[in-house]
This record gives structure tokens, C-alpha cells and sequence, in this order.
């Protein structure tokens, strides 16, 4: 099954910035950017988009399995050139190693809720402020 993978899964929020060697997870809409390969697609690192440009700093911590980190991108321009590519998210259930596939879809899930807490204070917010809700 997907979740069963080799390293430790590690979702405890840490602060901190990534490695050349941690992974870089970007979506647009339902769809994922990964880099083909001669066999097939990986995840991409932050040395492999380097030559693109360095993000970074506008990456925000997911996750770890094993001794590598995940990270969010939400502000990044999928490259014009080169073997990357926006591909839906069924691919998770072909990806290999199995552990990838977990992370990605791991990853997606997280941007999901992240995104409806945030829309979700929001409203809160506007609510409060415009005194639509007594505490």
C-alpha cells in the first residue's frame, strides 16, 4: 500500500529552510510539477531547479521522510524549458519509489486544508470586524 514506506514519516512542523537535496512540491490547480526522467517522473529537488531559480525562500515546510525534507512552492513559474512538466495527479499511482507517490499525494492534501484554514480565518476575521459575529 502507499503509506507502507521504508523511511520515517515525520509530519511535526519544523522551522527551518531547505537543503539543495530536500524536494520542492509545487501544484497548479489538480496538477503537480515533476521532472521527466529517462524511466519515468521524480519529485524535483531544489539543486535540480537551481538553474532555474533559487526558491527557496519562498518555500514552506511540509514534512520529512527519512533524512530529507518536502517542501510547498506555491509562487513558482513551471520552467518554458527542460524536462519539466505539470502532470495530474493520477500519476501518484504509478510513481516510483511508492514513498514519492505517498509524499506527493501527502503534500497535495496538506495544501488543500492549509488553504481552507486560511480562507476559513478569513472569513472569520471579516465577519468579526465588521461585528457579524458577538464574542
Amino acid at each position: 500500500m502507499i503509506q507502507e514506506i521504508p523511511y520515517k514519516y515525520d509530519p511535526a512542523y519544523k522551522d527551518k529552510k531547505p537543503e539543495l537535496t530536500d524536494y520542492l512540491l509545487h501544484y497548479e490547480y489538480n496538477k503537480v510539477m515533476l521532472l521527466k526522467e529517462k524511466e519515468g517522473y521524480v519529485i524535483p529537488t531544489f539543486q535540480d531547479l537551481l538553474s532555474e531559480e533559487d526558491c527557496r525562500e519562498k518555500a514552506y515546510y511540509l514534512f520529512s521522510i527519512g533524512e530529507r525534507g518536502y517542501y510547498l512552492v506555491d509562487d513558482l513559474k513551471v520552467p518554458e524549458f527542460g524536462s519539466y512538466r505539470l502532470e495530474g495527479m493520477q500519476i501518484f499511482r504509478e510513481l516510483e519509489p511508492g514513498y514519492q507517490a505517498f509524499a506527493g499525494i501527502t503534500g497535495s492534501q496538506k495544501r488543500f486544508f492549509s488553504k481552507i484554514l486560511l480562507l476559513r480565518t478569513s472569513i472569520t476575521s471579516i465577519a468579526l470586524r465588521q461585528n457579524m459575529i458577538h464574542t
